[in-house]
C-alpha cells in the first residue's frame, strides 16, 4: 500500500504541497483536476481547485457560470429559485409564473389591470372585440366560434336578417321554410295583407292570403271551371297533361262515365273511357302509317356529294352485355371524335351483375393521351364522377346489383362541380382529391380524344392499353352525349330522347366481332317525336340532273304536306333533315325500322324518280314539342326558303307562358296522370335574313313582313305574328379600315355581308391578303373579320421598327397586338426597346378611350415584360403609373367591378356606390406559373388565397365629394417581384412576398391616420413545406418508385441474413437486446416482403384480397415500430433506472406487447370499418393514364390518422425522450473514466446513429399522407440502413451488457452494488452520482494500475511497463527526479509467440519480420502538446536546441513527422529524430513540461509497436549511396586525429567557455530551458 504522504494517483511526494482530501484520499491538486473534479453543470468543464465551486440538488457550477436561465444574471450572490432544472432570478421566476395575456401573449404583472373570461386572462387594453377591433371595457359583450364581439358588431353579423327587407330582427318575427321574417314584411304578395298568425299557402315562392290564392293562383277544374284550391272539403284532384280536373268532374266526353279511377284515353283534348276510345281506334287504325309520316317536313335541303357507304343500324331496345366472352369494351371511331365542349350532357343505363371493387363505365382521355379529362366509374355501390383531375363520389350507394340504373351527369363552364342524376333524381357529390375546386369559367372539355366504354384505357409509346381489373361486369345501354346542360325535367320526364354529340347507334363504335349487342325489352322506349336525316336522289327520265326548285316540288309531292327549300340548283343529290310526329308514340326501334322500310322503297311522280340511300337514313329520337327554338326555326325556314331568303343567327330572347284553351293531340293510350300538357307560350326573337334575289331594301322589308304575317300550322303547333311585333332593320356593308399589322398598313376598302377583299401584301406585292367581312350576331351589325395574312411577309421584326408609328384611337388596338406579339417573342428587352414599349403604352392611354379590351391588352403586355429577364429597375416608376392610368381611366364595363388578370399581373376596379358602403375586400388566388391569378371582391379569405386587402367603411371620408365625380378604387396584385427588387443584389437579397397595392381616385387628401386596420395578408412566394405533400412530376415519380423496391429488395435481403444469423447461432441471442432485435428483423421483414408483394396482388382486383394485403401491411408496420419502442423500454431499464427491475418472463411479455397491441388494433378496425382498408387505384392529385398501379392500404382518413399516424407519433415520441436520457447517460459515463480512455468524436457519433436507426427516430420524417408513394420511398431507404445490426459503439454495448447481466442475478443474493465479469472476472461497483459501473479500487486493481501506467511498487516509473502508441505517460512528479535507464521499446506481440507444434530442441530458421530497435541505438523522441498550427521550421527550430537533427541521406529533409488526423488537421503531436542518442536524454530533461505560445509540451523516447501484420516487402531497400551519405553523416561529430599540414587544427576551432551558469539556475528560473 503507498504511503499517506503520497497523492493517490501520480504517487507524488505531498510534502509541503497542497492537496486535497477525497473520499479519505489524498490527492494532488493535479489529480484532482483531472480525475475528481466535477463537471460545471453550464459550460460542461471541470471546476478546478482554483475556481470557487456552486452547488445545488446535486449539480455544481463555476462561480461565474451560475447564472439565470433568462436573462443570464450572474446569481452567485443574489437570490434564485429553481424551476423545471433551471435556474432564474426573482425578476425572471415572477415573469415566468404569471399569466399570460390572450391577445398579445405577453405577461400580466402583478398589479396590471385586466380581464378574465373563461380561464383566460387579457390586459384591459388588449380585451377588444373582434370585428370592429375596439376595446370592449366594461360593455357588455358575446361570443361566436371563441371570438369576442361587442353588442352592435354581433347584432350587425350574426342577429337573422329578414328575408324581404334584409334588415336585422331583433324581436318576434316569423319564420317560414327556413328563412326569418319581421312580421310587418310577412304579407300576401297579391293585397298586402299581414299573414302571421293567418292561413295561407304558397305558389312559385310567392305567398297569398286564402281569397288572393283562389281568385289569381288556383287552376280551374277543366269540368266546371271553378277553382281547385283544397281548402275546406277534402277534394282528390285529378292532373293529366297539362290539366286540372276534380276527381267528380273527370268524366267520359260521350259516355259521361267518371274516370277518376279507371282507365281512359285522352284523344284531341278530350278523355274517353276505353269503350268509347275502342270505337275511335277502329276508325283510325287504318290510317296509322299515313299518320305516322311527315307533319311537317324538310327544315333544309341541300345539295349533296358523292360518298362512301355507312352502316346506320340503331342500337334503341338493345344493350351490350360485356359478359360475354371477347366482349371487353367498345370505342369510338377516330371519325366520330367529340368536338371542344363548354357544357354538355351524358346519360346512360347501366346494370352491374358481379361485384367488384373498382369499375368503370366510361373514360374519355386527353388528345395528349396524358390524362383523364372525364369518366364515370364506381368504387363498390358508389359512383364517382371524373372531370379535369377532380374526382366526385355520391354519398350514398346508388347503384345496386341487378337492376338497370338510369345515370346522367351535366356540365358548363359556369359550374364548380357536375352534377348527375340517377334514375331522374339528383344525388349529392363530395369531392375527394386535394385540388382545388373547379373555378368558374377555367376548363373546357378537349376535342379529339378517345372514348371507351366499361374499362379505363391509358396509352404506352402512344399504343393504347385497357386497365385490367376495373371492367364493368355487366351491361350497358342508351350511352348518349349532349352539347348542352339538360334540366332536370328533361332528364327525368324525357328520359328516351337522343343525343346531339354522339347518338345510341352502332355505325360510331369500334367492337370485336363477337361484342354485337342483343335485345332487351327493358330498354324500349316509347316516343311521338323523330328527326329523321336522309339523302333523295330525284332522276329525270330524259337524263339531265334535277335543279332545285324541281326538287323541291317533287318533294313535295312525293311527302304530301311537305314543303321544300334549297340553297343550290344543279345536283340530283340532296341532304334533307324532317322532323316526325308519330301519333300514336311507339317504340324508337320498331318506329325506326317501320320507317326505314318506308323510306326505302322506290317512287314515281311525273317523270321523276325518287330514290333514298339506304346508307344514310338516320332516325333519331327528338325532343321537338319541348325545344321552341326548334319550332320557331323551322317555320322560318319553311316560311322564307321558298323566296330564296336564308335564315341566319337565329337567337332566342324571352318566353313567357299563359294559360289558353286548345286541342292537343294525344301521345300515348296509357294512363299517365303526371305528364304536363303543352302549354302555350310566347317568344321574342332575333334573325338575320340574307336576300339574294333582290336589291331593293323596301321592296324585301315588306316581302319578309308579309312573309311572317300569315299563321302557320303544322300538326300540334300554331305559330300566328302579329305584324305590330315585326321590327325589320337593313344591316349596312363593313366600312373602310385601316389596319396596322406586323406585315405592314392595309387600308380595306368598304365591302358587303358575307364578302371577301383582297390585298396585295406590303413586303411582297405579289403575294394577296384576304380579309371577310360577316355578320355578327351579337352586334346585329355587319364586322371585319381578322384578316389572312398566311402570304405576308413580316416587315415589323423588332421593337424598334414601332418608332414612327403614330399612335391614334383608331389604331391603338393594333399597335397593341403588335407590341403583345414583339414581348412575348422576346422575353429579354434591353433598355432602349422598353423604353419604346412604355412610351407607345403612354401614347395610347393617353390618345384613346380605355375599354376592357384596350386594358386587358395593356395589363398582358405588362405581365410580359415583368416575366422577362431585363432589367426593370429605371422603369419601375413608368410601368407603376402605366398600370394604375389604366384602373383610372377604364371605361365602358358592365357592373359595378371589372377584373383584368395576365400570369404576373393583376388589376380590379370597383366603382363605390356612397351610400352604400361598409368594407370592401379584395383576395387573389390560384398564382401557379402559367395561369392567371382568380381575383375574389367582397369575399373572405380561404385556404387558397395569396393575397389579400381589406378596407374599413372609414375610408369612405376620403372619397370625392363633387356629385359629379364617382369615386373608384383600383386594386393592383404584382405576381413576381421583378419590379421591386435589383437584379443581381450583390447582398444578396431578395423579395418574397407578392406585391399588392390599393388606390382611391381622386381622393380627397391623403389617406392616413385611420382609427381602423386595414387588413393584408401575403403568401410568401417560396415557404418550407413538407415533402411527403409537394406534388411531383411523373418522371420522377418512376425514379422514386424504382429507388423505392430497389431499398425495400435490398433490406428484405439483409433482414433477411440478419435473422437466419442469429436463429442459427445461439450464443448471439442469449441477451435481451438480441432477441428484441430479431423480433424487430422480423417486423421489418415482414413489412418490406408484404410491400413488395401489394401491388402483384391488388392486380387481381380481388376485394376480400385486397383488405388482406392491406390489413397485413398495417399490422407489420405497427408492429415494427412496437417494437422499436420495446427496445427503447429495454434501453432504458438497462442504463437509467438500473435496480430492481427484474421482470419475470422478461421476453416473453415483450412478446405480448410486440405482436399483440398491433394485432388488437388491426382487428378493431376490421371489424368496425372494414371499408377502411382498400385499394388506391390512382394519384389523387392529378388521375393519369400513365399512373395505372394499384396498392392496397389504409384508405379512410379517420383510421389512417388515428390507428398510424397518432400510434407512430406516440412512439416515436417516447423514443425521442430515452434516447435524450440514453445520450445523457452515456455522457455522463464517459466524463467519469480515466484519462486516456475516453473515446474520440467520430466514435461517439456513430453511436448516436446507431441510437438513432435502432429507436427509428430517422422515421420522424415520416409523410403523414394516404399516398403511399412518399411513405415508401422514405421507409425503404430507412429500413435499408436499419437492415444491419450496428456496431458504432463498443463502449456503450459493453456497459449495456454489463448491466443486462446484473440484472439477471437479482436472487443470488449478493452485494446488489457489487458485479463480477464473468469473462475477465473483474470487479465492478455501482456509483450511485455517476449512475455508472466502475472498477472496484482495491489491491489487484492498484497493482493492474502500476502494471499498466508503469510504476512499481515503489513509486519509480517501471520500464516494462506497455504504454500505448502516441499516448503520453502520466505526468511527471515535479520533485527532482532520479536518472532512469532509458525505457525499452515494446515488442510485438507476435514477436514473442513460438509456432504451435513445433519440435523440443527443433531449430528454426528465423522468418523476417519486426525488428526491435535497441535502447542504446533508440534516436527518435515522441512529442505531444504542440501546438495544433506548428509549423515544420518551428518544430525544427524547438527540438534542435537539444541536438542536431538527422537528415534524410537522399532528400537531406529534416527527418522530422507532424501527425494529423483524417480530416488533415495537426493533432498536436510529433516525431523527431536526432543524430547521437545522447539528444533523447537531453531533451526529456530540457524541453518537457516546457510551454510554446501557452501549451505545454510533453516530450519521451519514442517507442514502436507493430500495428497488424508485419510485411516485409513494404520494408524500404537501402542502397549503397544511401548507406554512403548516412555514414558520412554520422561522421560530422566523429573526433578523428588531427591531419598532418599547415591547416588548422581542430582544437583551434572550438570555443570551450566555463562557468557561464549553474545548474541551479535552470531549477529557479524554469524559462531558461526554452532560451
Amino acid at each position: 500500500m503507498a504511503s499517506r504522504s503520497n497523492c493517490f494517483y501520480c504517487r507524488d511526494d505531498l510534502s509541503g504541497k497542497k492537496f486535497v482530501r477525497k473520499d479519505e484520499k489524498q490527492v494532488c491538486v493535479r489529480c484532482f483536476d483531472k480525475f475528481c473534479a466535477n463537471t460545471c453543470t453550464e459550460c460542461r468543464r471541470p471546476i478546478s481547485t482554483e475556481s470557487k465551486e456552486l452547488h445545488h440538488k446535486g449539480r455544481y457550477w463555476h462561480s461565474d457560470c451560475f447564472r439565470c436561465a433568462k436573462c443570464y444574471k450572474n446569481l452567485a450572490k443574489e437570490s434564485f429559485t429553481s424551476k423545471d432544472d433551471r435556474i432564474l432570478c426573482g425578476t425572471c421566476s415572477s415573469r415566468e409564473d404569471a399569466p399570460r395575456c390572450h391577445g398579445c401573449y405577453k405577461p400580466i404583472l402583478a398589479g396590471t389591470e385586466n380581464v378574465e373570461y373563461k380561464g383566460n386572462s387579457w390586459h384591459d387594453e388588449c380585451f377588444i372585440c373582434y370585428q370592429c377591433q375596439k376595446p370592449i371595457g366594461s360593455k357588455s359583450f358575446l361570443t361566436k366560434n371563441n371570438n369576442i364581439y361587442c353588442s352592435p358588431c354581433h347584432e350587425k353579423k350574426f342577429a337573422k336578417q329578414c328575408a324581404c327587407c334584409k334588415k336585422p330582427i331583433t324581436t318576434g318575427g316569423v319564420n317560414y321554410q327556413d328563412q326569418p321574417w319581421h312580421s310587418e314584411c310577412f304579407v300576401c304578395s297579391s293585397c298586402q295583407k299581414p299573414l302571421a298568425g293567418t292561413r295561407f299557402t304558397s305558389h312559385e315562392e310567392k305567398v297569398y292570403c286564402v281569397d288572393c290564392y283562389k281568385s289569381t293562383v288556383a287552376k280551374k277544374c277543366g269540368g266546371c271551371q271553378n277553382a281547385i284550391t283544397g281548402f275546406g272539403k277534402a277534394t282528390n284532384v285529378v292532373n293529366y297533361e297539362g290539366g286540372s280536373w276534380h276527381d267528380y268532374c273527370f268524366n267520359c266526353k260521350k259516355c259521361s262515365l267518371n274516370l277518376a279511377e279507371k282507365r281512359f284515353v285522352a284523344h284531341n283534348g278530350d278523355i274517353y273511357c276505353s269503350d268509347c276510345s275502342k270505337k275511335l281506334w277502329r276508325m283510325e287504325k287504318h290510317n296509322k302509317q299515313v299518320q305516322a309520316l311527315f307533319i311537317f317536313f324538310i327544315l333544309c335541303i341541300i345539295p349533296s356529294k358523292d360518298g362512301g357507304s355507312v352502316n346506320a343500324r340503331s342500337l334503341w331496345g338493345k344493350k351490350v352485355d360485356f359478359m360475354k366472352k371477347d366482349c371487353a369494351y367498345w370505342m369510338l371511331k377516330n371519325e366520330y371524335k367529340i368536338p371542344a365542349l363548354d357544357e354538355l350532357s351524358v346519360c346512360v343505363n347501366i346494370r352491374r351483375k358481379l361485384s367488384n371493387s373498382h369499375w368503370t363505365v366510361f373514360t374519355y382521355g386527353h388528345p395528349n393521351k396524358t390524362s383523364i379529362e372525364l369518366g364515370m366509374k364506381g368504387y363498390g355501390s358508389d359512383l364517382q364522377i371524373i372531370m379535369f383531375g377532380r374526382i366526385w363520389s355520391s354519398l350514398n350507394n346508388l347503384i345496386s346489383l341487378e337492376n338497370w340504373h338510369s345515370v346522367c351527369m351535366t356540365w358548363s363552364r359556369s359550374m364548380t362541380e357536375p352534377k348527375v342524376y340517377v334514375n331522374g333524381t339528383q344525388v349529392g357529390l363530395k369531392r375527394q382529391t386535394t385540388r382545388l375546386a373547379l373555378s368558374p369559367y377555367c376548363c373546357s372539355v378537349a376535342a379529339g380524344g378517345t372514348l371507351t366504354l366499361a374499362v379505363t384505357h391509358n396509352f404506352v409509346k402512344n399504343r393504347i392499353s385497357i386497365e385490367t381489373g376495373t371492367e364493368l361486369k355487366g351491361s350497358l345501354s342508351l350511352f348518349r352525349v349532349w352539347g348542352r346542360v339538360r334540366s332536370a325535367e328533361d332528364i327525368s320526364g324525357m328520359a328516351c330522347t337522343d343525343g346531339d354529340i354522339l347518338h345510341w347507334e352502332e355505325r360510331i363504335w369500334n367492337k370485336s366481332p363477337d361484342c354485337k349487342p342483343v335485345e332487351d325489352v327493358t330498354q324500349k322506349c316509347d316516343w311521338p317525336y323523330y328527326e329523321v336525316k336522309l339523302v333523295l336522289i330525284i332522276l329525270r327520265q330524259d337524263g339531265n340532273k334535277t335543279d332545285i326548285y324541281d326538287a323541291r316540288e317533287v318533294a313535295h309531292q312525293w311527302g304530301g304536306t311537305m314543303q321544300l327549300r334549297a340553297t343550290s340548283p344543279g345536283l340530283s343529290r340532296f341532304h334533307c333533315v324532317a322532323h316526325l310526329n308519330v301519333v300514336p308514340s311507339v317504340d324508337i326501334g320498331q318506329m325506326q325500322d317501320e320507317l326505314l322500310e318506308i323510306l326505302a322503297k322506290r317512287y314515281m311522280i311525273d317523270h321523276y324518280e325518287i330514290i333514298t340511300d339506304a346508307n344514310f337514313i338516320y332516325i333519331y329520337p327528338l325532343d321537338v314539342s319541348g325545344d321552341p327554338e326548334n319550332i320557331i326555326t323551322t317555320w322560318l325556314h319553311e316560311t322564307l326558303s321558298s323566296k330564296g331568303i336564308r335564315v341566319l343567327h337565329f337567337k332566342l330572347l324571352t318566353s313567357s307562358t299563359h294559360a289558353r284553351k286548345r286541342s292537343v293531340e294525344t301521345t300515348s293510350f296509357k294512363v299517365d296522370r303526371k305528364r304536363s300538357l303543352i302549354l302555350v307560350t310566347s317568344h321574342s326573337f332575333v334573325f338575320h335574313a340574307q336576300v339574294t334575289t333582290s336589291s331593293n331594301i323596301t321592296e324585301i322589308e315588306k316581302l319578309i313582313l308579309g312573309l311572317l304575317d300569315k299563321p302557320y300550322a303544322s300538326g300540334t303547333v300554331l305559330i300566328d305574328a302579329q305584324p305590330e311585333h315585326i321590327f325589320i332593320s337593313y344591316i349596312g356593308p363593313c366600312p373602310e379600315h385601316s389596319h396596322q399589322t406586323r406585315q405592314g398598313l392595309f387600308n380595306w376598302p368598304q365591302s358587303g355581308v358575307q364578302h371577301n377583299a383582297s390585298l396585295s401584301c406590303v413586303g411582297n406585292p405579289e403575294k394577296t391578303a384576304y380579309r371577310q367581312c360577316f355578320l355578327d350576331a351579337n352586334s346585329n351589325n355587319a364586322l371585319w373579320k381578322p384578316p389572312d395574312l398566311g402570304q405576308c411577309q413580316v416587315v415589323v421584326h423588332s421593337v424598334s421598327d414601332l418608332e414612327d408609328i403614330i399612335v391614334t384611337n383608331d389604331n391603338a388596338e393594333d399597335i397593341l397586338i403588335m407590341i403583345g406579339d414583339l414581348v412575348h417573342e422576346k422575353k429579354d428587352l434591353d433598355e432602349s426597346d422598353l423604353s419604346v414599349v412604355l412610351d407607345i403604352l403612354a401614347d395610347v392611354i393617353n390618345v384613346s378611350v380605355i375599354t376592357p379590351l384596350i386594358g386587358e391588352f395593356i395589363i398582358n403586355i405588362t405581365s410580359d415584360i415583368l416575366e422577362s429577364e431585363s432589367n426593370l429597375l429605371p422603369f419601375t416608376n413608368s410601368i407603376l403609373n402605366i398600370t394604375e392610368s389604366v384602373g383610372d381611366q377604364m371605361f365602358g364595363f358592365p357592373g359595378e367591378s371589372l377584373s383584368l388578370t395576365a400570369s404576373a399581373l393583376a388589376i380590379s376596379v370597383v366603382n363605390i356606390d356612397q351610400g352604400n358602403f361598409h368594407n370592401l375586400t379584395f383576395g387573389v388566388s390560384s398564382t401557379n406559373k402559367g395561369l392567371n391569378p382568380e381575383i375574389y371582391i367582397n369575399r373572405e379569405p380561404f385556404d387558397g388565397t395569396v393575397a389579400f386587402i381589406s378596407l374599413p367603411s372609414e375610408i369612405q371620408e376620403r372619397f370625392p365629394i363633387k356629385n359629379n365625380t364617382s369615386p373608384r378604387v383600383l386594386f393592383q396584385f404584382y405576381g413576381v417581384p421583378t419590379l421591386f427588387q435589383i437584379k443581381n443584389d450583390p447582398n444578396g437579397k431578395k423579395l418574397n412576398t407578392f406585391v399588392v397595392s390599393v388606390s382611391v381616385t381622386n381622393a380627397t387628401g391623403p389617406i392616413e391616420n385611420l382609427k381602423e386596420y386595414v387588413a393584408v395578408t401575403l403568401h410568401h412566394l417560396t415557404t418550407k413545406t413538407d415533402v411527403s405533400r409537394t406534388p411531383i412530376d411523373e418522371k420522377n415519380e418512376q425514379i422514386l418508385t424504382l429507388i423505392t423496391y430497389i431499398g425495400c429488395g435490398v433490406s428484405s435481403c439483409f433482414l433477411g441474413i440478419t435473422v437466419l444469423t442469429y436463429t442459427l447461432l445461439e450464443k448471439l441471442r442469449r441477451d435481451y437486446p438480441s432477441k428484441i432485435l430479431l423480433n424487430l428483423c422480423l417486423a421489418l421483414l415482414g413489412l418490406n416482403l408484404v410491400f413488395l408483394l401489394n401491388s402483384w396482388i391488388s392486380s387481381f382486383g380481388i376485394h376480400g384480397l385486397c383488405i388482406a394485403v392491406a390489413a397485413t401491411l398495417h399490422y407489420f408496420l405497427l408492429t415494427s415500430f412496437t417494437w422499436m419502442g420495446l427496445g427503447a423500454v429495454n434501453m432504458y431499464f438497462a442504463l437509467v433506472k438500473v435496480f430492481n427491475v427484474y421482470v419475470p418472463s422478461y421476453i416473453l411479455k415483450f412478446c405480448l406487447l410486440g405482436w399483440g397491441i398491433p394485432l388488437i388494433m388491426c382487428s378493431l378496425v376490421v371489424a368496425v370499418k372494414r371499408d377502411a382498408y382498400g385499394m388506391n387505384a390512382m394519384n389523387d392529385s392529378q388521375i393519369t393514364l400513365d399512373d395505372s398501379e394499384m396498392f392496397c392500404w389504409v384508405q379512410d382518413d379517420v383510421v389512417f390518422y388515428v390507428s398510424v399516424v397518432s400510434y407512430i407519433a406516440f412512439i416515436l415520441l417516447c423514443n425521442g425522450s430515452i434516447f435524450l436520457v440514453v445520450l445523457i447517460q452515456i455522457r455522463n459515463m464517459q466524463a467519469n473514466q480515466p484519462a486516456g480512455t475516453r473515446s474520440g468524436i467520430l466514435k461517439d457519433l456513430r453511436a448516436v446513429a446507431s441510437l438513432t436507426f435502432l429507436l427509428g427516430l430517422t422515421w420522424k420524417m415520416y409523410a403523414s399522407n394516404g399516398e403511399y408513394i412518399y411513405v415508401v420511398v422514405l421507409s425503404s431507404y430507412r429500413n435499408t440502413l436499419m437492415s444491419g445490426d450496428s456496431n458504432g459503439n463498443k463502449e456503450f454495448d459493453e456497459q449495456l451488457r454489463l448491466q443486462q447481466l446484473y440484472g439477471q442475478r437479482p436472487e443470488s443474493g449478493e452485494d446488489p452494488y457489487t458485479y463480477v465479469d464473468p469473462e475477465d472476472g473483474t470487479v465492478y461497483d455501482w456509483d450511485h452520482e455517476k449512475r455508472a459501473w466502475f472498477p472496484k479500487v482495491n489491491d489487484d486493481f492498484i497493482a493492474a494500475y502500476q502494471a499498466n501506467y508503469g510504476f512499481n511498487e515503489e513509486g519509480a516509473p517501471d520500464p516494462s511497463a506497455a504504454v500505448p502508441v502516441s499516448e503520453p505517460l502520466p505526468a511527471k512528479p515535479d520533485a527532482p527526479k532520479k536518472p532512469e535507464e532509458p525505457k525499452k521499446l515494446e515488442e510485438s506481440s507476435d514477436q514473442g509467440k513460438t509456432t504451435e507444434g513445433a519440435q523440443k530442441g527443433e531449430k528454426r530458421k528465423a522468418d523476417p519480420g519486426w525488428f526491435e530497435v535497441e535502447k542504446d541505438k533508440n534516436t527518435n523522441v515522441y512529442v505531444t502538446g504542440l501546438p495544433p498550427d506548428i509549423t515544420p521550421d518551428e518544430f525544427v527550430e524547438v527540438m534542435s536546441k537539444c541536438g542536431i537533427i538527422m537528415r534524410d541521406p537522399i532528400t537531406e529533409e529534416y527527418k522530422i513527422k507532424l501527425y494529423k488526423d483524417k480530416d488533415g488537421n495537426q493533432k498536436g503531436d510529433g516525431l523527431c529524430c536526432y543524430l547521437k542518442k545522447e539528444s533523447v536524454a537531453l531533451a526529456v530533461r530540457l524541453l518537457d513540461e516546457t510551454e510554446i505560445r501557452g501549451y505545454q509540451l510533453h516530450v519521451e523516447a519514442a517507442r514502436f509497436e507493430l500495428k497488424g501484420q508485419y510485411d516485409a516487402s513494404k520494408k524500404k531497400k537501402k542502397n549503397k549511396e544511401y548507406r554512403k551519405k548516412l555514414q558520412q553523416q554520422q561522421k560530422q561529430l566523429d573526433w578523428r586525429p588531427e591531419k598532418a599540414g599547415d591547416a588548422r587544427k581542430r582544437h583551434e576551432k572550438v570555443i570551450i567557455i566555463q562557468n557561464m551558469f549553474h545548474p541551479n539556475d535552470f531549477e529557479a528560473r524554469v524559462n531558461h530551458r526554452t532560451r
